[in-house]
């Protein structure tokens, strides 16, 4: 029957076949390009990251098109439109007197 020690040890990265990963960006991981054991190149893409910081960002500077704003600005519009008729149907509805 084979026995076992216990022994003391250390479980260590390689760090000539290990990278660190890290991201300047806040937000949410929504996708992954590669997984764990995948050779990689530099500058190839490993995620995305759905971050609205990111999206604010772009459209101050104008990489977003602007179409995209006024459709969104419409569409925030109609909404508060549709908020206030609804309000003012209610209230001139009230309880039986």
């Amino acid at each position: 029957m084979p026995t076992a020690d216990p022994v003391n040890g250390r479980f260590v990265y390689d760090e000539n076949a290990t990278s660190r990963v890290s991201s300047v960006l806040t937000g949410q991981v929504i996708g992954l390009s590669a997984g764990v054991g995948d050779g990689v190149s530099r500058g190839q893409s490993l995620l995305e990251i759905d971050s609205p910081e990111r999206a604010l960002q772009l459209h101050e500077h104008e990489v977003i098109a602007r179409k995209e704003l006024e459709f969104a600005e419409a569409d925030y519009q109609q909404a508060s439109a549709d908020a206030r008729r609804t309000a003012a149907k209610s209230a001139g509805v009230g309880p039986p007197e």
